[in-house]
């Protein structure tokens, strides 16, 4: 066993090292970088936020525009049919005289019923 804790080089036997101090280092700089990091994140939120709501302001405009646009394309649509419409000869509609229908003339039925007897 003493082989086992000695030094292969120069002889000596190894002494037990405390690393608290390391880990406490090591936890403390891992503290300090997951603060960095919540910071850019909430940056990075902020940041994301305003392209959002920058991203929604351009659809909106685009939106109303194309509307816009829709609209005085129908606009100058009615305005040209209207124009040709005006050019056009109007057709002169002919009515004639409605054909009286052979009815047979109207009778009481007490009439009938006289008649027959």
């Amino acid at each position: 066993m003493v082989n086992n804790f000695t030094c292969s080089e120069c002889g000596e036997v190894y002494e037990l090292n405390d690393n608290k101090k390391s880990i406490g280092d090591l936890n403390s700089n891992i503290n300090k970088l997951k603060k960095k990091l919540e910071e850019i994140k909430s940056e990075l939120a902020i940041i994301g936020s305003n392209k959002t709501k920058k991203m929604v302001k351009d659809m909106k405009k685009e939106a109303k525009e194309k509307a816009e646009k829709r609209r005085k394309a129908v606009e100058e649509r009615r305005k040209t049919r209207a124009k040709k419409m005006l050019k056009e000869k109007p057709v002169k509609v002919v009515k004639t005289a409605k054909k009286p229908k052979n009815k047979k003339p109207k009778t009481n039925r007490k009439n009938k019923k006289a008649k027959k007897r």
